[in-house]
């Protein structure tokens, strides 16, 4: 029986609780876990699961049996990948990832689109999905002290990102090498910036919708975005036109 190391209830007689009591909720947090406890799959009511601060090397399929999860978090754990199985957690908002050994993501975390709060810190990932435009909720990403040498034009999409200090981080611990030098310096707001425009460019957005830091407004000029810069407050496009 995997039991903590403070001589707190082990796993199975925590499972067993969760079974009779049906909180919706289980915690496991610090109790030196190699693997994904098996008796959870009977547990797939879950809509909250704490398995922080274990040794997890993996992660089953079965993990798409908990579609009812809104919260789960696995931060510091030994994880490499993770399966694709993962996309059809369709409820779930926050997932916390961070301190692992993830060297890439599936294509079918994009598929989460309740997602409002992801954290990938210090992981070894190279790079992150193009599917992630499907993250039609999110508000908060962390992925620094990865990797990364450049971001996805998909991300350009999620200006929400931006709206408030500190939800869009990505700079710190990342080369960033294939983004240019004088962007990357100016930090993570001038990263998302130069993301948008890509994305901007790339959907022809040169007339449409502009958003600026609290809404959207018309665009009448057809003047290209880049032409429009060192106007006072930077436009950000809103990719999937508003």
């Amino acid at each position: 029986m995997a039991a903590s190391a403070t001589g707190d209830p082990t796993v199975e007689e925590l499972i067993e609780k969760e079974k009779a009591e049906r909180t919706g909720q289980f915690a496991a947090a610090s109790y030196e876990l190699a693997s994904f406890p098996e008796g959870l799959y009977e547990l797939s009511h879950l809509t909250k699961l704490f398995l922080q601060f274990n040794k997890i090397a993996a992660l089953p399929r079965e993990l798409g049996l908990f579609e009812r999860l809104t919260g789960l978090f696995l931060q510091q754990n030994s994880l490499k990948t993770l399966p694709a199985e993962i996309g059809k957690l369709k409820s779930l908002s926050r997932l916390r990832l961070e301190h692992n050994q993830l060297v890439t993501l599936p294509d079918e975390i994009g598929q989460l689109a309740s997602l409002t709060e992801l954290h990938l810190e210090h992981n070894a990932l190279r790079e992150l999905p193009s599917t992630i435009g499907g993250w039609k909720k999110i508000r908060e990403l962390h992925v620094t002290h990865n990797q990364l040498r450049s971001l996805p034009t998909a991300l350009g999409e999620h200006t929400a990102l931006i709206l408030m200090p500190g939800k869009f981080q990505a700079k710190d611990g990342n080369p960033l090498d294939l983004l240019p030098a004088d962007t990357v310096a100016q930090g993570d707001r001038a990263i998302f910036e130069h993301v948008n425009l890509d994305c901007a460019h790339i959907k022809g957005l040169f007339v449409g919708f502009v958003l600026t830091d609290d809404s959207c407004s018309d665009i009448t000029q057809r003047t290209p975005p880049e032409d429009r810069q060192g106007q006072g407050t930077p436009h950000l496009y809103d990719c999937r036109a508003c």
